[in-house]
Parts: structure tokens; C-alpha cells; sequence
């Protein structure tokens, strides 16, 4: 079985912070040697999920996506929107597996960078 990764960003009109997801999406793939590993947008950008998993398959072969999002709260995206997207993909590409991560949400990690941002400001 051949995974591939798909970290999902919102998306936004502002350039920078799209590229910004890029770049987090690059410096995971480097650190951990993830491939194929793809940035995509739920909105206001491109590439979608759709194009994303479209390009996973049909280029890098896989059979196996994992889904994590560049998200803090499991809102209606992650809830709903989502796992719709999701089913529609499973249907169109039934010898594909998907699975869907968490969002960051209250990890522990999280904690240290607050407090750093917050110390930035004293």
C-alpha cells in the first residue's frame, strides 16, 4: 500500500498566509521525509482536496491518503464539510482509503508557542 499526506489549510485571499501553509507543508515534508506529501485549501485557494487527491492518485499512484488539517478547532469544516468531501472521494475512487486527523485543538504542545508569542510582546 502506497500512503500519501494531505495537509489541509482553510484557505485565505491573503497570499501570504496560503504560502505560509506551503511552507509549514515543505518543512514537514523535509524533517520527516514525507512524500508524497501535498498542501491544499478548503477554500479561496488552490489547490483544493479534490485536486489534491486527484493528483495523488493519478501522479504519485497512491492507494492510501491521510487527511490532516491545518486547523485549531474541530468546527463545521472538520465536522461536516469534510467528511462529505470525504465520502464523495471514496465513491469516485473506490480503491482509495482515506483517513481524516484531528485538528490541533487543545494539544499540550501548543502551550510552549502560545507563551512564547506572549513573551515576544513583553
Amino acid at each position: 500500500m502506497k500512503s500519501g499526506v494531505i495537509l489541509l489549510s482553510h484557505g485565505s485571499r491573503s497570499k501570504e498566509a496560503n504560502e505560509n501553509a506551503i511552507i509549514v507543508g515543505e518543512m514537514v515534508k523535509k524533517k520527516y521525509n514525507i512524500e508524497p506529501l501535498l498542501v491544499t485549501f478548503m477554500e479561496l485557494a488552490e489547490p483544493s482536496l479534490e485536486d489534491g487527491v486527484r493528483r495523488l492518485i493519478e501522479e504519485e499512484k497512491v492507494d492510501h491518503i491521510k487527511v490532516v488539517p491545518l486547523f485549531l478547532n474541530n468546527g463545521i469544516h472538520l465536522k461536516r464539510d469534510v467528511p462529505r468531501m470525504l465520502e464523495e472521494l471514496r465513491t469516485q475512487y473506490g480503491h482509495v482509503t482515506f483517513n481524516q486527523g484531528r485538528p490541533f485543538g487543545t494539544d499540550e504542545r501548543l502551550v510552549d508557542l502560545v507563551y512564547e508569542r506572549i513573551e515576544e510582546l513583553s
